[in-house]
C-alpha cells in the first residue's frame, strides 16, 4: 500500500540464489497467500546441490556438520564464530530447504 500497489497482486522475484529462495517460499505452506505470483530467474529448484530435501536428509546433514565442528548442540553452533562454520565441508551440505513439519 505504501508503494501504490495492489496487495492482492504481489509478485515475489529472485536472481540466482534470490531464484532458489523464491522457489522454496513458492511451495511452502507457511509463505501461502503472502505473493500471488512467482518469477524465478538463473536459479534452479531442483538438482543435486539445490532444491528440497527430507526431515531425515535434513538431520543427517545437522549431525555431519555437528561432527565436523566438534559440537553437540545447536547453541554450541550459535556461540562459534561464522569464520568456523562457513565452510566446514565444501563438498557435502548444498544448499536445500529441508521439511521438517
Amino acid at each position: 500500500r505504501a508503494f501504490g500497489g495492489d496487495p492482492a497482486r504481489v509478485t515475489l522475484f529472485g536472481e540466482s540464489a534470490g531464484s532458489i529462495a523464491t522457489c522454496v517460499l513458492a511451495v511452502s505452506p507457511v509463505a501461502r497467500g503472502l505473493f500471488s505470483a512467482a518469477v524465478m530467474q538463473s536459479g534452479a529448484c531442483t538438482g543435486s546441490m539445490w532444491g528440497v530435501g527430507t526431515a531425515e536428509e535434513g538431520n543427517t546433514m545437522a549431525a555431519r556438520l555437528l561432527k565436523k565442528v566438534n559440537a553437540t548442540s545447536l547453541d554450541q553452533l550459535r556461540r562459534m564464530p561464522a569464520s568456523k562454520l562457513e565452510w566446514p565441508d565444501p563438498d557435502g551440505y548444498g544448499t536445500l530447504a529441508y521439511i521438517d513439519g
